[in-house]
């Protein structure tokens, strides 16, 4: 009789430091939580998404890219910089939630190229675009804003 009493009581120790372990461990994982969801709700509502007009930026094997952000591009505007012309052509079509636009670059070469950009609401990621042309390569970045990058059209351009 004794030996159950004790089991008993060496269960019951084991219940109670099991509990307070896992509820420390639940107590920690939830302040964790918490902060994290305060540090996204900062950093969505923060400045930190305000992007310069002009700059550089690096694509992973591709190298150095000048870009300008424009907030938008109507129909058939054409903007250029760095030498390269960039239209946004009058073909723009809206399928299934998914704008469709097309753009054509202008090269200083007398060369162009047209390129189909699909941007949908539901995906999380930019539209990036680059030419085949080189000397200077071109491309457009086009955020819709549900993206790590702030909302606008970025006009690329590498020397």
């Amino acid at each position: 009789m004794m030996s159950s009493i004790k089991a008993r009581n060496e269960l019951l120790i084991v219940f109670v430091v099991l509990t307070l372990v896992f509820g420390s461990m639940f107590a920690y994982e939830f302040v964790q939580v918490n902060s994290l969801e305060k540090e996204v709700s900062e950093l969505k509502s923060s400045s930190s998404t305000t992007v310069p007009e002009e700059g550089i930026i690096y694509f992973y094997k591709m190298g150095d890219f000048y870009y300008k952000m424009v907030s938008e591009m109507k129909e058939g505007e054409s903007i250029t910089f760095k030498g390269v012309t960039f239209t946004n052509l009058h073909l723009n079509k809206t399928y299934t939630g998914c704008a469709v636009q097309f753009f054509k670059f202008s090269f200083q070469d007398g060369s162009s190229e047209v390129k189909q950009i699909t941007l949908c609401p539901s995906a999380f990621e930019p539209g990036m675009y680059f030419t085949n042309h080189t000397n200077p390569r071109a491309g457009v970045i086009y955020s819709l804003g549900d993206s790590p990058i702030a909302r606008g059209i970025y006009l690329l351009v590498q020397d």
